[in-house]
Parts: C-alpha cells; sequence; structure tokens
C-alpha cells in the first residue's frame, strides 16, 4: 500500500507538472512581442497583444516595423520562434514585417485588417515559406501558394493559388493576378478595397466560396472563358459592383453568389448556364434587365431574384424585364420564379461568332459595362451573345 508520504509527494508533483504546463502557455511579453511557450518542446509562438479597456483601441495592437526573432529568451530558457499564430496581426498598425527562418506555421488571415502594411520579408533560409521577388507576401514555397498577402504585394508569375483569405481585408488598388494562377480560395479577397475593375486571368478555372464577398470597391469583373462554377456567396455584398461579365463556358452560378451587389442593373446569362442557386441575385435591388440566352431555361432554386431581407420580413419580388431567345417564352413562363416578371422573347439564337459584319448584327447588343446599346459602332468591342464580341 502507498504510504501518505509517498502519495502527498506524488500530488505536489502532479500540481507542479500542470502549473508549469499552464505557464508555459500563458501570454507574456518579450522584447515587444507577446508569446505562449511550450515549455517541453523549448518553442514559441507569436500571438496577440491581449487586449486591456483602458488603453486606446489602435494601443491594443502592434504598431510601426516588426522584427520576430529566431529565437527568445524567458528566464535561462531561450526558445525557438516556430509559430505565428491565429489573428496575431489582425487590425494591427504594423507598416513591415521580417519572419525568421524558424517559423513554420503561418495562420490563414495572417494580415486581416493591416491597411498600412507595406512589406513582407521572410528569410531567405526558411524551408517552408518564402518572399520570393521581392513580392512583399508569405508564399508556401512547395505548393507556390500565396498565403497571405498586403497592399504593396507583386503576385510573382510562380504563384499558382491565391490561398483563402490571403487578401482578407486589405487594401488591394494595386495588386494584379498574373496568368499563371488557376485558382482564387475562400474569401481571398474578402472585404477588400480599391479593387476597381478587376481583371480575373483566363488560368484561372476555380473561384471559390465566398471568394470576393464584400469588396466593397469591386466595381466590374470578367469572369474569364473556362470557368464552368461560381461558388456561393463568391460576390455577395460587391455594393458597387455595375458589371459582371459571364463566360461562354459557365454552368453554375452558385446561391447568393450575386446577392445584394445594389449597384448591379443588367445581367446577360450565357445559354451554357444549366442552373442557378437559391438567392443567387438576392437583395440586388437596382437590377431590372435580366437576358437569358438559352431557348431552355436553366433550373432555378428559390429566391433568386427576391429582395433584400429586413429584419424576419422579405421585400416583394423585384419586377424584371427577362428577355429571352425568340420562340420560348412559354418555356421561360412556366419557371416559378419568373412568373411575376415581364418576359420578352427578343434575343436571338446563340451564334458563336467573336466578329461579325455591323449589317447582320443582331437586335440586341450590350456594351462591355453590360449596357443596352441601340447603336454600336463599328470596330467597337461588345457583349453579343455572352460573348465579348467586335461589332
Amino acid at each position: 500500500m502507498m504510504t501518505k508520504t509517498k502519495t502527498i509527494g506524488r500530488c505536489i508533483l502532479l500540481a507542479t507538472i500542470l502549473m508549469t504546463s499552464v505557464i508555459s502557455y500563458a501570454q507574456t511579453l518579450v522584447g515587444g512581442l507577446y508569446y505562449t511557450f511550450d515549455a517541453l518542446k523549448k518553442e514559441a509562438t507569436v500571438v496577440q497583444k491581449p487586449f486591456d479597456a483602458n488603453l486606446d483601441w489602435d494601443d491594443n495592437y502592434y504598431k510601426g516595423n516588426i522584427v520576430i526573432p529566431a529565437t527568445v529568451k524567458l528566464g535561462n530558457v531561450t526558445y525557438t520562434v516556430t509559430k505565428i499564430g491565429y489573428w496575431s496581426f489582425e487590425k494591427s498598425n504594423i507598416l513591415s514585417l521580417k519572419i525568421p527562418a524558424t517559423v513554420k506555421e503561418i495562420p490563414q488571415q495572417l494580415f486581416g485588417g493591416c491597411r498600412h502594411l507595406e512589406t513582407v520579408v521572410v528569410d531567405k533560409n526558411n524551408k517552408l515559406f518564402d518572399s520570393r521577388d521581392n513580392c512583399n507576401a508569405v508564399i508556401y514555397t512547395e505548393t507556390n501558394e500565396l498565403v497571405a498577402g498586403c497592399k504593396n504585394t507583386k503576385i510573382p508569375s510562380s504563384v499558382t493559388r491565391i490561398a483563402n483569405t490571403a487578401f482578407y481585408d486589405v487594401d488591394v488598388s494595386s495588386v494584379v493576378i498574373p496568368n499563371t494562377v488557376t485558382s482564387i480560395g475562400e474569401s481571398a479577397f474578402m472585404n477588400c478595397i480599391g479593387l476597381g475593375d478587376f481583371v480575373i486571368p483566363s488560368s484561372v478555372n476555380q473561384i471559390q466560396q465566398g471568394a470576393f464577398i464584400s469588396s466593397y470597391g469591386l466595381t466590374s469583373v470578367v469572369i474569364p472563358e473556362g470557368i464552368t462554377k461560381i461558388a456561393e456567396s463568391a460576390f455577395n455584398f460587391c455594393e458597387e459592383l455595375r458589371t459582371v461579365i459571364f463566360p461562354n463556358t459557365l454552368e453554375e452560378i452558385g446561391g447568393a453568389s450575386f446577392g445584394n451587389c445594389y449597384s448591379l442593373s443588367e445581367v446577360v446569362i450565357p445559354a451554357s448556364v444549366t442552373s442557378i442557386g437559391d438567392g443567387a441575385f438576392r437583395g440586388s435591388n437596382n437590377l431590372t434587365s435580366v437576358t437569358f440566352l438559352s431557348a431552355t431555361p436553366p433550373e432555378m432554386g428559390a429566391g433568386i431574384f427576391g429582395g433584400t431581407f429586413f429584419l424576419d420580413q422579405v421585400a416583394p419580388d423585384l419586377k424584371l424585364v427577362v428577355h429571352v431567345p425568340k420562340g420560348s417564352k412559354d418555356a421561360y413562363e412556366n419557371v416559378a420564379e419568373l412568373q411575376n416578371h415581364i418576359i420578352i422573347d427578343d434575343m436571338p439564337a446563340p451564334t458563336g461568332i467573336s466578329v461579325i459584319d455591323g449589317e447582320t448584327a443582331p437586335a440586341i447588343i450590350y456594351s462591355i459595362d453590360g449596357k443596352r446599346v441601340n447603336s454600336p459602332k463599328k470596330g467597337g468591342l461588345y457583349i453579343i451573345n455572352g460573348k465579348k464580341t467586335i461589332y
């Protein structure tokens, strides 16, 4: 039987181990940065500044030029800095950041809200991440995936994917996507400002869920040929989006993908589209005209063209003018989602031409910014049958 002395001794030992573990993971200020420490691995993680209600708002976040050291010393123990914790620099006023070769883990949304960040440098000896070509971004070396960018990021031509939340809540007015990128990740440009007339290169074949959600400065976007699906909420709450041009390869417009785009007034749905998800354009209350280029209506979910939500009520559906190909009016009138709208079968059947003679032009033409044009100019660039076309 265990003696009372041994029992007490083991309890004290267990309490000491637990206390050591707690202390190891407490936020501790060392040299201007806060860390948590793993006493067993002798590793440190950079973390957020603890919030202090007695400080001004900005003083609760890091600011200025930040250099993360390769090691930090706490007491008599030296720890290797191997991780940057979640939200460590979110909404901070940092101007520059240097990441050492020792860092092995970098979270998504690293620079969210860092509107002043201009310079990002990863130590050239880091084996997992880099900031090649002075790009002012963090790139995952093995996969050529851009993990986190800032206002001055110049995406190198070697990058093949924009990671989830890579530019979340960043001023991206100067960011250009090169023609090597094939995928734009979830929420990659969420809450961005300054996108303007944004160009998505033809190399991109995936625009994932919420990729541009709440990008307030986005005014127009041309979806490249090759894209077959626009994921759910991809452009939701892009309040200044006035023009969207869809490719002839598009098959599916995801639910809520263009919801609450208050500046959107007209859209042209290519003949290739076979499915439109629930609430795809819900809340885009200035939408007045929708043109379908397919003689066969696509499958349509619920509330595609519904009004904005107001608490527990929904505004009445918009009264749209729906243009469809000649001879297909009856088919579209049988679609439940369109029965409250005005359907006009005045569109010619798709021809697939890319250069046309003005004398044989279709009766209905759109300008490159999505507006109906009655008198197109010869040699001009227009949208005809959902395709960019030289008139």
